[in-house]
């Protein structure tokens, strides 16, 4: 009976929609789930019927959107319990995809059918609820797994001091820091890290730095992420940028190779000095070691240029961005469009604003690009541009400030 039911035109159906599910990875969408229920549906209830449940949920948990997760796990629930494992998986990629409601309620629904957490789980909740900011949710988590006789690990540590750093809270943060010593377990990498990352929030670098030598002589080695935290800790004050420049070349050192986010965090230094020679050499110095810059790379560039006034060269900034794999955002136009009305250059403000709303992948020009178009147009007297300003303003569905307003009136009056 199972050799005649393995062959079978239904389970061959469900098993060839479930292969090509997996090859679309993160772009599993709900409208692709609903056919393969159904499919599995047709399957007498055996062991086979619940595998491609599993499979199917399993599948939905890689993808990057909540709703196939929600529609296969509540049809798996209907026909059958799913174990702890299951709930598990559910719950961290609810975690991962930023929906911690969803990762609770997941997590009652388990109880209520009678399949117990593990510490695997509750720390899956409490990491769904720290990547939001809700420490507080997950400090009562913290409790409830006590209670279940699961004591907090480094993931939970690791998890709670994210969370503080994710709702600005440092000196939170520094305090589970010193919960998490007091019951003698010793930091990772991932923890030192994230503490790092606390330290860069609230500005200590001395702390930042100190962390770093305190893990590399516990014999814990930096990686990427932990150099990347202490240069962004450098960011911070103007008179850090040796500092930045050091903790690169101590990464190279370590034979750690800096990415895009080690160099966009360097460029950012430079524009706290206003150093924009020195954040083109990183840009030049960033291509030839073969990493390809970002759209934050190259918006750090131009915010580089900004802070010293030099709008020639974040036009040359913003060429080379166009002319790479990158894409510009809101926040690159918004500073060039900026740039341009401290310039009083209308025209090019005007360009920019058509080039914005003209490009198919970058995101339509926002109330900032529009008030800083006309206010350009207006320091410069021209009318012919704050007309067009106006117009596409219109067209889009924006209202200027009252301020703006009554400036083009005026302007329009004397025109």
């Amino acid at each position: 009976l199972v050799m005649r039911w393995a062959s079978s035109p239904a389970y061959d159906a469900v098993v060839g929609s479930l292969e090509r599910l997996e090859r679309k990875g993160r772009k599993i969408r709900e409208r692709d789930v609903v056919p393969v229920l159904e499919q599995i549906q047709a399957i007498p209830q055996n062991d086979r019927k619940k595998r491609a449940y599993s499979r199917l949920v399993y599948l939905t948990t890689r993808g990057g959107s909540a709703e196939p997760v929600e529609r296969a796990f509540q049809e798996f629930e209907r026909v059958f319990k799913p174990s702890v494992k299951e709930y598990t998986q559910v719950i961290s990629a609810y975690g991962r995809m930023r929906e911690p409601e969803a990762a609770m309620a997941t997590l009652w629904g388990m109880k209520e059918r009678g399949v117990i957490p593990n510490q695997v789980t509750f720390n899956s909740v409490i990491s769904a609820c720290c990547k939001v900011g809700n420490v507080t949710q997950a400090q009562r988590l913290v409790v409830e797994m006590e209670e279940a006789g699961y004591p907090p690990d480094l993931r939970t540590y690791t998890s709670l001091i994210h969370g503080c750093n994710k709702s600005d809270d440092p000196m939170q943060a520094l305090l589970v820091y010193d919960q998490m010593k007091a019951t003698g377990l010793v930091a990772d990498r991932v923890l030192y890290t994230t503490l790092i990352q606390t330290y860069s929030l609230s500005g200590e670098l001395a702390q930042a730095m100190a962390l770093l030598t305190e893990m590399k002589k516990e014999g814990i080695e930096p990686d990427v992420w932990t150099y990347n935290s202490v240069i962004s800790a450098c960011n911070q004050t103007s008179s850090s940028m040796l500092d930045a420049f050091e903790t690169l070349a101590d990464m190279k050192a370590q034979g750690i190779k800096p990415d895009d986010v080690s160099y966009t965090s360097l460029i950012h230094t430079c524009s706290r000095t206003g150093d924009v020679k020195l954040a083109f050499l990183l840009l030049e110095d960033m291509l030839a070691a073969g990493i390809t810059p970002s759209t934050q790379t190259y918006t750090a560039l131009i915010h580089a240029c900004s802070a010293s006034n030099d709008l020639e060269r974040a036009l040359t900034a913003f060429g080379l961005l166009n002319h790479s794999s990158a894409q510009p955002n809101s926040i690159t136009y918004n500073i060039l469009i900026q740039m341009c009305r401290n310039a009083g250059d209308s025209g090019r403000a005007v360009s920019i604003l058509k080039l914005q709303g003209q490009h198919p992948d970058s995101p339509q020009p926002d109330w900032y690009s529009f008030e800083n178009a006309m206010a350009a147009a207006v320091k410069a007297g021209d009318i012919e541009d704050a007309d067009v300003v106006w117009e596409m303003a219109g067209k889009a569905g924006v209202n200027l400030s009252n301020h703006m307003r009554a400036q083009y009136r005026e302007l329009s009056d004397r025109g």
